[in-house]
């Protein structure tokens, strides 16, 4: 790739449009059809806009009638959107025409929260983790159980498909990834993050919370903190890279302070570079842009703690998902009707030049 400054140059993104959730959401994707942005809020609902134009209208929400909603995942339509919450309820809905309808739901698919969801290349598996350390298959069709992987020992925070689909990536809390043989539920070959996580005196702290294969499955980027201590977590967001075939690491990026602290999501760009998102202490937020082969971005913007990062499948647009400024959790006051103020994400949408 070119130089850092011809790189900035190339791909400086232009804010387009910021929209608001009203409740705060844990990740927002585009829909592979470009037509759609969804993200999973704090009130067992996934917000909906439109994403096929410039102006993001909000569409009406899946009322899901669960917990928050972090897990989400579409098939390669855009017309089926599979959602999981922390009350361990997993769902499908066809939610493209008029209005959403359930197709499937498993009320107990995991023993309290899925961290995250995934679809196989051919559409007809949908891996999800959770923090009762399981990983489990579904029927994406009718949301039959499929498999179970054994054999993880914490909770499971990232899955993701190797393009095959033969194989499935996870990762978790005590800093390790797995990758599993679908056909015999082996686990064949394991890389080791233990940086990013630490036993504390106050709790236990870190884990994986970020995974991504490169588009040619050859190396996979991992994010986190190297955590410095518990209670009000503090640590430096650290991206780690692995050769797959290898599992040796060979990269290591530091995106930050110690008060930036996770890596939050990644992205991979259709010309290479890394997209990757960080949150922190209240108002600290960031994403950048790197090279994969690089200790230092050649892009970076402060927002107020981001939590996912979105590229649009056309490549020529993202959206950023972030807290409200001044969102200071319990520390708040309430408000003049003596109600807690909830938190809200604004969404950034940024096109690159042309």
């Amino acid at each position: 790739m070119n130089d850092p400054k011809q790189l900035e140059a190339q791909f400086k993104p232009k804010q387009l449009k910021v929209v608001t959730s009203e409740i705060q959401v844990l990740a927002a994707r585009f829909s592979p059809c470009g037509r759609f942005l969804a993200g999973g809020d704090y009130e067992g609902k996934v917000r909906r806009w439109k994403a096929d134009g410039d102006e993001f209208d909000a569409l009406p929400s899946i009322e899901a009638n669960g917990s928050w909603i972090q897990g989400l995942a579409f098939d390669k339509t855009g017309e089926t959107i599979f959602e999981a919450d922390t009350w361990g309820r997993l769902a499908a809905w066809k939610h493209a025409g008029e209005k959403p309808a359930r197709v499937w739901q498993v009320d107990a698919a995991h023993d309290g929260w899925i961290r995250n969801l995934a679809l196989s290349p051919d559409g007809t598996l949908l891996a999800s983790g959770g923090s009762d350390r399981a990983v489990r298959l579904w029927n994406a069709a009718d949301g039959k159980p499929v498999k179970e992987l054994k054999g993880d020992s914490a909770d499971v925070y990232c899955v993701a498909f190797h393009p095959d689909g033969k194989t499935l990536f996870t990762a978790d809390f005590k800093g390790t990834v797995r990758r599993w043989d679908l056909g015999t539920g082996e686990v064949v070959k394991s890389y080791t993050a233990s940086m990013l996580t630490k036993s504390d005196r106050l709790q236990d702290i870190g884990g994986i919370r970020a995974m991504r294969l490169s588009d040619d499955a050859k190396s996979l980027f991992v994010g986190g903190t190297q955590p410095a201590n518990g209670g009000n977590v503090q640590g430096i967001p650290t991206l780690l890279t692995f050769d797959v075939e290898s599992g040796q690491q060979t990269k290591k990026a530091d995106l930050g302070a110690v008060g930036d602290v996770y890596v939050t999501d990644i992205a991979v760009h259709p010309a290479g570079f890394l997209m990757v998102a960080s949150s922190g202490n209240p108002g600290q937020g960031k994403f950048h842009f790197l090279s994969p082969g690089d200790d230092k971005p050649f892009f970076t913007q402060s927002l107020s703690n981001v939590h996912s990062i979105s590229l649009h499948p056309g490549g020529k647009r993202f959206a950023v998902a972030t807290t409200n400024p001044g969102s200071n959790g319990n520390g708040r006051n309430l408000d003049k009707e003596g109600k807690y103020p909830a938190n809200k994400s604004p969404i950034h949408f940024y096109d690159f030049p042309a």
